[in-house]
């Protein structure tokens, strides 16, 4: 930059200037490219079950606050109201719930997944190939991603 910057005349300039994208496309490309890839295998996936609910919901509130801005059109105070407070803290707390519960299903789904893949095989309790005495079947920690 320092030598674009001191480029007395147009050519030296328009040469650093190719020399300096030349060097961020080398740098920005790749990583360009696989955002693009990523954008197209999410693009690929199925819509997941919540994803009308979410899109209800996030239409709802835009639509509250359009309609406050198109009736009262004033800024919003720095702090809200105490009624205001309470039920920005129990939407707050509604989504937070809605996405406790999400999680929650996704952790449940997968546990046996992994737990089939990373584990060995044992006959279940009570099962002919098992012994009558009732043993342990060790599970896989749940990990989050």
């Amino acid at each position: 930059m320092s030598r674009y910057d001191g480029a007395g005349d147009d050519r030296g300039r328009e040469a650093l200037d190719r020399r300096i994208d030349r060097e961020l496309r080398g740098q920005m490309l790749p990583t360009w490219e696989l955002v693009w890839r990523g954008v197209d295998l999410l693009r690929s996936l199925p819509e997941g079950g919540h994803v009308p609910e979410r899109w209800a919901y996030n239409r709802r509130l835009f639509a509250e606050y359009a309609t406050y801005l198109e009736e009262d059109s004033r800024p919003q105070a720095r702090r809200d109201h105490t009624v205001g407070a309470a039920r920005r803290l129990a939407r707050m707390e509604e989504t937070m719930a809605r996405y406790d519960a999400e999680r929650a299903f996704c952790r449940a789904w997968t546990r046996p997944l992994a737990g089939a893949w990373s584990s060995t095989p044992r006959p279940a309790p009570g099962s002919p190939h098992s012994s009558n005495a009732p043993r342990a079947i060790s599970q896989p920690p749940a990990t989050s991603s």
